[in-house]
Parts: structure tokens; C-alpha cells; sequence
């Protein structure tokens, strides 16, 4: 009996063990898909975007197309656009289109779909979103705006082809990160540290986006003495663990950066 019982707990131990590691890799759907929309083009488009961008955090929807398209309003946390390291109260005033959404995935145009301001924290949060929305809203300049419409096709037919589409899962589909290897960011890292000197580096390797071939877009930054942030930096893994590195010389208007960066190195096309 004795042995028998031991076998079983031996056999639950297993179970649970199992059950939890495939449970990384299953993420769950957002219970509202249309927030969860909302979500993964922001984590998939914005640097420095986090989980806890999400707790202090405004959508309002601006204006919606003759097609469906929506055209919304982000404010919150990132990581990318503070000047000190421990600066963790900053917040980013964006404004996104969205193609469509079928609540299970989400389109939109890589890269261009969105614009990024400094969300001026003098402007009271708790207030009605609409009079939060023409506040804030009145700080872009109207040429942005019609520029970003232009960019994302508004008020023409959608056409799926140009859009790129995500599975709408909360954002611990990130975990899929991992698949890069730990000891490969490590490399990376202390490259960075030798590349660098006398900076530091700040080891927060910001998972942006992958494409359709397993590629992985990581963003971070490096600092100096005083912890004030320095030069910002894009890296691209391959499936076989090899990378790029690319630096972004703007962090507030780096859409052409980022859509260069892709292009020269054959994002989301078959690897042979």
C-alpha cells in the first residue's frame, strides 16, 4: 500500500508539473475583445509598452470611418520615453487606427498606424472622458492627424491585404519571447556593456513584436552615470538565435526607423 501511495503522489507530481508548463504557453483571450484589440496593437506598435502600462490607462474612441475603422486615443505608461531610469510616472499620449477587429484577431497597418506625444500631466485625469478627450486631443497638431488618416487608407474600403493581423490575447502571449533564448539575451547584453563603455546598460529587453517566421523585435535603452537614458536600440532575433542590432534615433517619431529596420531585414518573409 505504502508503495502504491507513494507511485500515485509521484504520478500527481508529474501531472502537475506538466500541466504547468504547457500552461505558459496557452494564453488566454481577453474577456473583452475589444479592449483586448486595443491592447495587443499597443503592445505590438508603442516601445517600452509593459503590463503595467495598462493599469493607469484611457481608450476613448475619436471617430470611426464610412468602413469600420477606428481611430482611438491611448494614454499611458512607457518605459521608452522617460530621460531618468527611475522615472516610472511618465505617460504617453498616442493616438491609433485600427482597420478591424473580428474579436478574434486584430488589423491594422504595421508600423504607421500610430503617432506618439508627451501626455502633459497637468491635465486632470478624472474627469469626463470627453472633455479628457478634447483636451488632450487639441494638444496634436491637426496636420499629424490628417496625416496619420492618409497613412491608414480613412474613409476607403479596407483592403485586409496591407493589414497585418494579430491573435487578440492578453498579454501574456508574450511569452512566446521566450523561445529566443536567455543566455543568447545575455550576449546581447554583454556586448552592449563592452559597445557602451563608460554607459551602463539598462538589461530590460523590451519584447515588441514577431512576424509570421519567428523572428522577435526587442527594444532597450542605455544610460550614463547618472541614470539618465542615452542611446535607445532595436534588436531583431532570427529562429536560429542569430540578431541584428539597429539604433533609433528618435524614440517619439521612429515609424520610418522601425519600418526600415524591417524592411532590410526581410521581416515577415519566408526564411529560406
Amino acid at each position: 500500500m505504502k508503495k502504491r501511495g507513494v507511485r500515485f503522489i509521484n504520478i500527481v507530481i508529474v501531472l502537475v508539473i506538466i500541466i504547468s508548463l504547457t500552461g505558459c504557453y496557452n494564453p488566454k483571450k481577453f474577456r473583452n475583445p475589444i479592449i483586448g484589440a486595443y491592447i495587443v496593437q499597443i503592445e505590438n506598435s508603442l516601445f517600452g509598452v509593459s503590463s503595467e502600462s495598462f493599469r493607469d490607462t484611457k481608450y476613448i474612441v475619436i471617430e470611426e470611418d464610412d468602413f469600420g475603422r477606428k481611430m482611438y486615443l491611448f494614454v499611458g505608461k512607457t518605459w521608452a520615453t522617460v530621460d531618468y531610469v527611475q522615472d516610472n510616472e511618465e505617460k504617453v499620449l498616442s493616438i491609433l487606427i485600427q482597420q478591424k477587429t473580428d474579436n478574434e484577431f486584430v488589423y491594422y497597418y504595421d508600423d504607421f498606424c500610430f503617432i506618439v506625444e508627451k501626455f502633459d500631466n497637468s491635465i486632470n485625469w478624472n474627469v469626463d472622458d470627453q472633455y479628457f478627450l478634447n483636451v488632450t486631443y487639441s494638444e496634436i497638431a491637426n496636420e499629424e492627424i490628417e496625416r496619420l488618416m492618409a497613412n491608414n487608407d480613412w474613409n476607403k474600403p479596407i483592403n485586409e491585404e496591407k493589414c497585418i493581423k494579430k491573435p487578440i490575447l492578453d498579454i501574456n502571449y508574450k511569452t512566446k519571447a521566450s523561445m529566443v533564448k536567455k543566455h543568447k539575451r545575455q550576449e546581447v547584453f554583454e556586448l552592449m556593456c563592452e559597445y557602451e563603455k563608460p554607459f551602463h546598460v539598462e538589461y530590460f529587453l523590451r519584447y515588441l513584436t514577431s512576424d509570421d517566421y519567428n523572428r522577435h523585435i526587442y527594444f532597450f535603452r542605455t544610460s550614463n552615470e547618472n541614470f539618465y537614458y542615452t542611446n535607445s536600440y532595436v534588436l531583431m532575433f532570427f529562429p536560429d538565435n542569430t540578431y541584428v542590432i539597429q539604433e533609433i534615433f528618435d524614440i517619439w517619431n521612429y515609424q520610418e526607423e522601425l519600418r526600415n529596420f524591417k524592411y532590410n531585414n526581410s521581416w515577415n518573409s519566408p526564411i529560406d
